[in-house]
């Protein structure tokens, strides 16, 4: 007959500290990949979109820098 034993022993539980954090990296992780979809799925939706033209126009109309500014002290 097979010998008996007592119950088994599943180990020592992780300290709290541990398991705090595990879940903190886990739900970190879970935060970055839904920003992340998030964005490209706003990304994707503006393909084909007329985007304005501001920043174009102002660097446009913006002075010359082609000479650097004197340094005065």
């Amino acid at each position: 007959m097979a010998e008996r034993r007592g119950p088994r022993r599943l180990g020592r539980r992780p300290a709290p500290g541990l398991i705090a954090g595990r879940t903190a990296a886990c739900a970190l992780s879970l935060a970055v990949l839904g920003v992340s979809g998030f964005a490209w799925y706003t990304t994707d939706q503006l393909n084909g979109v007329s985007r304005s033209h501001a920043l174009d126009q102002a660097r446009k109309n913006a002075p010359s820098t082609s000479t650097p500014p004197s340094t005065s002290c």
